[in-house]
């Protein structure tokens, strides 16, 4: 009796112990998330505010000179001070003016008295970059001394927009993983009918996003990181491990249902997914590396962190899953709550196919022409710069800056500021003050309007033989009349630089378009000789970049329709500006191109591997669109939840972001791959697969495979 007991304490002790030693990857894993989840707020400290502009144009090595040899520049804190009693409003703008002349980090202070009724506006020029901008406002904005009795103070300005932006994105990130994981649990739930299926693919998510800290924390130690870029890698951790996953559990069900044991299931499952996540990866990953090409921190910051998220989502979802499924074995199906055989297509997919194979040109011409009148919208496209209207109507900047716009029109709109080195300033203030829009300049000698001078200069606007003239543009204008105007004032002084929020805008707007090109050619570069490599075909290749390029569509119409015209924007909750944020286009395009590739080479390899059984193109597009279109549809669903979790945001940029993506990858799931892919495949029928001889040599010599 012994004996037996200790054999039986000895064998359960083996299991055990196989168990451990198969699962070290996910004790691993879950100590990497415990530590990402402790470094959290490390990494949240560390973000760059902004990194919308570009180093090293012109207007921002002009910006950083007059910033170091003069201590001018465009305003980065703005100070409203109103009251009853006009005395009050004048010693608290004294004080306020006197206490911020004297701090570190802060370099020129203006002082404009309100002319009427409107606010005393004190203005302040913080020196450093956008990160020692933050530093040095933290310490003024807890040091300024206390308002004077019946005065009121409303801070606004570039530093503190930035700054509200900051803290607004952390509380958006909270609320969209509070939405996101619960209603994916749900979706997965109805998808595979058991509550431990729906799980592990949402565990391995919420792994990914909590590891996906520890990453960031150290690349804030290598990289500037911005702080708009948080929201987006985390959500894309999710996204991808949970479509992943979704992937592998999957084909591990069903081949568990075609009688396979626990192990041989996982290891067939594994042989056939190991590759097309591998290939996914690196074609998302590649999309975004693209974007380190253009000269903007933001985008740069985006594509490296967001390469190193998609490297860890991927080896987590290879190394990390498999031990799961072991243990878990034929409890995946646990807690089941509904049948559901997740590889058979539902009626509305058959329906649709159904269409596809029987009108092939009808639905062909059909939709691509849909999908270019969507399009229609983007044809007006104008890039622009971001400002206090990124922000909810209801926040202390925003409202403030609306209260200078409606108040204060004699300041006008954002200032331009004239570097004057071996130029005389008079000559530059005479030129500058007759263009249309420009209502006067002020220069260290004199302020001059419409060619005359009509009051004093500042003589703080001269240091040695470099010299400032401070632009005061017409009130009211728009972003888009601003932008005109910048281009304008640069030509009338070329080649002294301008510095200013516009002419920064301008340059960062030439930035991003001379690199939209060379970024495209370098995607397209490395994507073709992976679909090649997949399909063997060379018009199947074309056909699946124009597909996944024709999936933007809808976005960029939408994005210009509502977010630059104002259509619908009360009901997106949005203010329109005329305007779209220079950096969002590109790096939309590139996200949505590198998942939209995703999901077709998926398809593609599951098509040709139908193709290679019997040889019969039009049965192969139906079988292999019907096997893949529910885990396929599903797992678009799944990502669209997490970016409509973004698109919650506050922050008109994120929103866009956020709410484009998902429309891009539904528009993708549901009318590219079920409708355009299977008709234009069915029209090109064994077309598909051709390619010349020395291309079919090299296909057979490295191809890729999905198992």
């Amino acid at each position: 009796m012994d004996r037996r007991t200790d054999v039986r304490t000895r064998r359960r002790a083996h299991r055990w112990w196989a168990v451990l030693a198969r699962g070290w990857p996910l004790a691993l894993a879950l100590v990497l998330a415990v530590l990402g989840a402790l470094s959290a707020g490390g990494v949240e400290e560390a973000l760059t505010p902004g990194g919308f502009r570009a180093d090293s144009t012109p207007s921002a090595v002009a910006e950083r000179r007059l910033d170091t040899e003069v201590g001018a520049g465009t305003p980065d804190l703005i100070v409203l001070i109103s009251g009853s009693e006009s005395a009050a409003v004048a010693r608290d703008s004294e004080a306020v003016a006197s206490f911020l002349g004297g701090a570190g980090g802060v370099g020129r202070v203006t002082v404009s008295p309100a002319p009427g009724d409107g606010p005393t506006v004190v203005t302040a020029v913080l020196s450093g970059d956008e990160s020692e901008s933050r530093r040095t406002l933290d310490t003024v904005r807890d040091a300024l001394p206390p308002p004077v009795d019946g005065v009121d103070r409303q801070l606004t300005g570039r530093a503190e927009v930035l700054r509200e932006d900051d803290l607004l994105g952390r509380e958006d990130l909270a609320r969209a993983e509070l939405i996101a994981v619960p209603v994916t649990l749900v979706l997965l739930v109805l998808f595979f009918g058991s509550v431990v299926a729906a799980a592990v693919p949402v565990a391995i998510g919420v792994l990914a996003m909590l590891s996906t800290f520890l990453v960031l924390s150290g690349l804030v130690h290598l990289i500037d990181v911005s702080v708009f870029a948080l929201n987006l890698v985390i959500g894309l951790a999710l996204g991808l491990a949970i479509d992943y996953s979704l992937l592998v559990v999957t084909r591990f069900r069903e081949e568990l249902a075609a009688g396979a044991d626990p192990p041989e299931a996982v290891d067939r499952a594994m042989r056939r997914c190991r590759r097309t996540i591998v290939i996914s990866a690196v074609t998302v990953g590649l999309c975004l590396a693209a974007l380190t090409a253009v000269d903007m921190p933001y985008l740069r910051s985006m594509a490296m962190t967001g390469v190193a998220v998609v490297a860890l989502v991927a080896t987590l979802t290879l190394v990390v899953l498999p031990p799961v499924l072991r243990v878990l074995g034929r409890r995946i199906d646990a807690w089941s709550v509904r049948r559901v055989d997740p590889s058979r297509p539902g009626r509305g997919v058959t329906a649709l196919l159904g269409v596809s194979r029987r009108h092939p040109v009808v639905v062909a011409l059909g939709v691509s022409a849909l999908l270019l009148i969507l399009l229609t919208p983007a044809f007006g496209l104008r890039l622009g710069t971001l400002d206090d209207r990124v922000l909810p109507p209801d926040a202390p900047s925003r409202v403030a800056a609306e209260q200078l716009r409606a108040e204060r029109p004699d300041l006008g709109s954002d200032p331009l500021v004239i570097l004057a080195d071996g130029i005389d300033p008079g000559v530059l203030a005479e030129r500058v003050s007759r263009v249309d829009g420009v209502t006067a300049a002020r220069g260290p000698d004199g302020t001059v309007t419409d060619g005359r001078t009509t009051g004093p200069g500042d003589p703080t606007l001269r240091r040695g033989s470099v010299a400032a003239v401070e632009v005061v543009t017409a009130p009211g204008l728009t972003q888009p009349e601003q932008q005109d105007l910048a281009e304008q004032v640069r030509d009338v002084v070329a080649p002294a630089p301008v510095a200013g929020t516009y002419s920064d805008d301008v340059d960062t707007r030439q930035a991003v378009s001379d690199r939209a090109i060379p970024v495209a050619l370098l995607v397209m570069a490395v994507v073709l000789p992976l679909v090649f490599l997949l399909t063997g075909g060379v018009l199947v290749t074309l056909k699946t970049l124009l597909m996944a390029a024709l999936s933007l569509t809808a976005t960029f119409g939408a994005m210009v329709l509502v977010f630059q015209e104002g259509h619908f924007a009360d009901l997106v909750g949005v203010t329109a500006t005329g305007v779209v944020d220079s950096s969002t286009p590109l790096l939309m395009a590139c996200l949505a191109f590198g998942l939209s590739m995703d999901y077709q080479l998926f398809l593609l390899s599951r098509v040709r591997e139908e193709y290679d059984r019997h040889g019969d193109t039009t049965r192969a597009v139906v079988d292999g669109v019907s096997r893949t279109a529910p885990v396929v549809g599903a797992a678009a669903v799944l990502v669209a939840v997490v970016f409509l979790a973004i698109g919650t945001s506050g922050i008109s940029v994120v929103r866009m972001l956020g709410l484009g993506m998902a429309l891009a990858v539904l528009v993708d799931a549901f009318i590219i791959r079920l409708l355009l892919v299977p008709s234009a495949m069915l029209l090109l029928g064994d077309a598909n697969w051709w390619a010349p001889r020395p291309l079919r040599a090299v296909f057979e010599r490295l191809r890729i495979r999905e198992s």
